[in-house]
């Protein structure tokens, strides 16, 4: 049965053990639960899967690279704490632009791996995250056009007309897909989604929405649960944390150990019903015994029609001050296995090259009357030496640039449009070539349209869906 607690949930004292057999009553679990929402920072071991979500005016209007002063004070420091102080040079214009913060984590996240030390910049902590340039945590990167290009594709890549953030997928000829996929713990907002929250007070059970572990963190990777998951649809699919009373044991859960789970459909997190919500988006399943009446939970679910499905975990009791949980290993029945890179995001999108650190620009933002931001436009490209060319596959690629990079006033672009990144018979070539696509499949030596420049470093987007970026219709259409 659980164990024996008291209405505080004290622990058993030196002795009190565990002892597998028909749950024990539940306590009450009526108190009132609050949650609190925190920013989180997406992180990947392998390959570059990173949230897209920075607004395109925030990235057209900004002084850390609308400002050729601060621009080149930017690059010519390196990418820590100390530049960005208030009494630094850079921190002016923090202080007076909150774009110029926005703008100043993406870079982080692009530039930065997670292991660099964090930017801490106006009170706000930036992580690292898809490190295509850690040479700028340790100095100047004037002289690195390769650096300065791969953060500018980043940069790039990770904006989104729409307002939500959407994971996408970033390869190069020497950036490979990761073999597995973590589930993502963050909402559409880019908030770390609600269930992971503290509860506030202490509760049991599983049908809570708070106190649940993230899907993609340490504890996740050891319960072998940090991953998307692939089934049939319509299949009936079982997941269990040591269960064994259908015949067939799933997982394990050590002694002293207490979990729960909950299954979901997609690639995130999902809430468990409630009086309000006897329903809720995603939900598959949960489960707190077995169908023997065990401890060890084992959730039974059908497949979604879309193949997906991520698992939760919770100890029973989650105390009002946190404890360290039990451990548990979750097994897997008439499951497909994990998702790749590759499998998950099948729509290669197109490619961005060029830097966005040099050369002119059409929106310049300057000091005006009491020390405040004025935007001077002079051309209807933002970073006229930024460019981007579509997939071949898109019908309308007219249609999907300007609802992807032209959706500033005046129909004003982010980058430079230069077409379709490969040739056919009615275009002619951006791209050199595609890289085989048993490595990544991502587009290599794209080339500026006027001058003609070739660019080694430019950057290749892959979407789970065609419509991920730009609100549905004729825009986003593809002819496979």
């Amino acid at each position: 049965m659980r164990r024996l607690i008291t209405a505080a949930f004290a622990v058993c004292a030196a002795g009190c053990g565990p002892v597998e057999e028909a749950a024990a009553p539940r306590i009450d679990e009526s108190r009132p639960e609050t949650a609190t929402v925190e920013q989180a920072i997406r992180r990947d071991e392998d390959g570059i899967i990173i949230m897209n979500g920075l607004p395109p005016a925030k990235l057209a209007e900004n002084f850390l690279l609308n400002n050729h002063t601060y621009r080149s004070i930017f690059i010519s420091r390196p990418l820590v704490s100390a530049t960005f102080a208030t009494t630094g040079a850079l921190g002016t214009p923090l202080r007076a632009d909150p774009n110029s913060l926005d703008v100043l984590e993406y870079v982080v996240r692009c530039a930065l791996a997670p292991s660099d030390a964090p930017v801490v910049a106006m009170g706000v902590t930036m992580r690292g995250e898809a490190g295509l340039c850690r040479a700028w945590a340790s100095g100047s990167i004037e002289g690195n056009t390769t650096c300065q290009r791969q953060v500018s594709a980043c940069l790039l890549a990770l904006s989104n007309a729409v307002g939500a953030h959407v994971p996408v997928s970033i390869r190069s000829a020497t950036i490979a897909p990761a073999a597995e996929v973590r589930p993502y713990s963050m909402t559409s907002t880019g908030d770390l989604h609600p269930v992971f929250a503290s509860c506030g007070v202490s509760t049991a059970g599983v049908h809570h929405n708070c106190g649940w572990q993230p899907v993609d963190d340490t504890a996740a990777d050891a319960a072998g649960i940090a991953r998307i998951f692939r089934c049939a649809a319509g299949a009936t699919v079982r997941v269990g944390g040591g269960s064994s009373c259908t015949g067939t044991t799933l997982g394990s859960m050590t002694p002293g150990s207490d979990k729960v789970l909950r299954v979901c459909s997609g690639i995130g997190p999902c809430k468990g019903p409630t009086s309000s919500d006897p329903a809720p988006v995603g939900f598959l399943g949960q489960a707190q015994n077995d169908s023997c009446g065990t401890i060890k939970p084992e959730v039974v679910f059908t497949c979604p029609a879309d193949g997906k499905y991520v698992v939760m975990q919770r100890d029973y009791y989650v105390p009002a001050t946190p404890r360290t949980p039990g451990t548990m290993t979750v097994g897997h029945f008439n499951s497909l296995g994990a998702f790749s890179e590759t499998q998950l995001f099948g729509v290669r999108e197109g490619a961005f090259f060029g830097s966005l650190f040099t050369g002119p620009l059409g929106r310049e933002v300057i000091w005006g009357p009491a020390q405040t931001p004025i935007t001077v436009i002079n051309g209807p490209i933002v970073f006229p030496g930024t460019y981007s060319c579509e997939d071949a596959s898109f019908r309308d690629e007219v249609a999907y640039r300007t609802a992807r990079l032209c959706t500033l006033s005046g129909g004003h672009c982010l980058s430079s449009p230069t077409g379709i990144c490969q040739g056919d018979a009615t275009h002619e070539n951006v791209c050199d070539g595609i890289a085989g696509a048993s490595t990544t499949g991502a587009f290599y030596a794209c080339w500026s349209s006027s001058p003609p420049v070739k660019y080694d470093e430019g950057l290749t987007t892959f979407l789970r869906g065609q419509c991920d970026l730009v609100a549905s219709g004729t825009a986003c259409k593809q002819d496979n």
